[in-house]
């Protein structure tokens, strides 16, 4: 699964407190099927981490 994510590709958090927002990949850790994404919001910029199953 780790394949279908790139660092820029944009995903949908589907679980979580950010549902429904968009990240862009900033880093993706196949060793943890993790990957780190920034979120920007009219309250400001967040970096969280996400499992490969919360985004799509």
């Amino acid at each position: 699964m780790a394949e279908g994510f790139s660092v820029g590709d944009v995903v949908a958090v589907e679980r979580g407190p950010f549902i429904g927002s968009y990240g862009v990949v900033t880093e993706v850790d196949s060793a943890r099927a993790q990957l780190r994404l920034e979120i920007s919001s009219k309250q400001g910029s967040y970096d969280i981490y996400a499992d490969y199953d919360e985004v799509d």
